[in-house]
């Protein structure tokens, strides 16, 4: 059944992650892309939503995916949206990290930033 209160709640957190993501493709620029590029000699972005954490674009898009679905209370879809989204990312983070690993540059300021939830270690 539809649920207004959960409904407007979910399009406040997709409101939300949607403006994180809007900060996090203005505060990389031109180096934003949804392709794993590494620019050798370049320092890693320490600015904007990166001053708290590793990943904060993934973590927009896993809140997309669990409060998209969530709007109409469709628990399935986001269940298997957001386990997809999980796979992927797994995946995806460990080749980011170790093509940032494998320039040589100094990216192990960024070890001490959790990946998704500020303040987790």
């Amino acid at each position: 059944p539809y649920i207004p209160l959960l409904a407007m709640f979910c399009l406040g957190l997709l409101l939300a992650a949607a403006a994180l993501r809007m900060w996090v493709m203005a505060t990389l620029g031109d180096r934003w892309s949804t392709r794993v590029l590494v620019l050798p000699k370049s320092p890693p972005i320490t600015g904007g939503p990166f001053r708290r954490l590793r990943h904060p674009n993934y973590l927009a898009v896993a809140v997309e995916f669990v409060a998209l679905p969530m709007v109409h209370t469709a628990w399935l879809t986001a269940g298997v949206l957001s386990l997809a989204n999980a796979m992927v990312l797994h995946r995806r983070i460990r080749t980011e990290e170790r093509a940032l690993a494998e320039t040589g540059d100094d990216y192990s300021i960024m070890d001490s930033r959790p990946r998704f939830i500020p303040g987790a270690k």
